[in-house]
């Protein structure tokens, strides 16, 4: 096959998820004709080169300093949706709408034909995700959910579900308020949408989670960087049994490969997401939980940013 000339394919998406997926997924890959090639020799050394630099550099790391660089970006999306309506466009998070950038697809870095390559390789992961772990729950929780972009996705592949959306900023709860009063012209009534604030860094014991449930993250508790353990606990407390996190993972790089080495380098100087699934294996170890799947999908620039975990409680 020409790496000067890629599509994403079925047999792809199958690989890369480990599952063979029905024929409205097969047709929508199909559809979305996602084209790319391969970088060059000379090309991938250039991008090792900016990563080792960027490296070297001081970063702003994650966690709660950055608190209110998700304000303003969550606001942006809310002053949108108010100004042109609450779409997919609308709440599609503003990184997303960068044009071409390098990902990591396939054990390859890769340059994509579209510009909005990510966002539509995205779509793919949700409908995996609604498909294959959403259609089984009654309630479906996310935790930070930014400007509610997943959630007006998944409510339009799902039936009759009680969304509850939490983030720890003001914009994305009008959001969610905003999507319950407008659900009818959105032709979502079949669902019922609520939200409230939530911080992982100090998780609300008083916010009871329901039985029947899923609990849903998308690149927010990569924020949190080791900072995870009361969350876990809080998650550990709950009725809810069934959890999905759509993160970078540190722990399932392999780090005898420089594709590798450099991504969890990458995740450790911003301080994302770390030990978390560690720390479910120990509970897995104990009994407590059993995780059901885990894969990675695909990364942007430097990192795997949508790898997918399932796991649920056992006890």
């Amino acid at each position: 096959m020409d790496p000067n000339d890629q599509k994403v394919t079925v047999a792809q998406i199958e690989t890369c998820f480990d599952l063979k997926l029905p024929d409205f997924i097969k047709q929508h890959v199909h559809n979305l004709n996602l084209r790319y090639r391969i970088l060059t020799c000379s090309e991938r050394k250039l991008h090792l080169e900016a990563n080792r630099n960027f490296l070297g550099k001081k970063s702003a790391p994650s966690g709660p300093k950055r608190k209110n660089a998700w304000v303003e970006g969550w606001q942006q999306n809310l002053d949108e949706s108010i100004a042109d309506g609450i779409n997919h466009t609308t709440l599609l998070p503003h990184y997303y709408r960068q044009g071409k950038t390098v990902m990591r697809y396939m054990g390859e870095f890769i340059l994509p034909e579209d510009d909005f390559f990510e966002a539509k390789f995205l779509t793919i992961i949700r409908k995996i995700l609604a498909h294959y772990f959403l259609t089984e729950h009654k309630n479906i929780y996310e935790f930070g959910a930014g400007p509610c972009h997943n959630i007006l996705y998944f409510a339009h592949e799902v039936q009759e579900k009680n969304f509850y959306i939490t983030d720890w900023v003001e914009p994305t709860i009008k959001i969610a308020h905003s999507i319950e009063k407008q659900k009818s012209d959105l032709n979502l009534s079949n669902h019922n949408f609520s939200a409230r604030l939530f911080d992982f860094f100090n998780p609300d014991t008083n916010f009871k989670l329901q039985d029947d449930s899923l609990v849903l993250t998308f690149g927010s508790m990569e924020q949190i960087g080791t900072n995870f353990t009361a969350v876990l606990d809080y998650f550990m407390s709950q009725k809810t049994q069934h959890f999905i996190h759509v993160e970078p993972f540190l722990e399932l790089y392999d780090m005898n490969n420089e594709f590798d080495q450099l991504a969890y380098s990458y995740g450790k100087k911003r301080n994302y997401l770390d030990g978390y699934l560690s720390a479910l294996k120990n509970l897995e170890l104990e009994g407590l939980i059993k995780i059901e799947y885990q894969k990675r999908t695909i990364g942007r620039w430097y990192h795997d940013s949508h790898t997918i975990v399932k796991w649920k409680k056992v006890a």
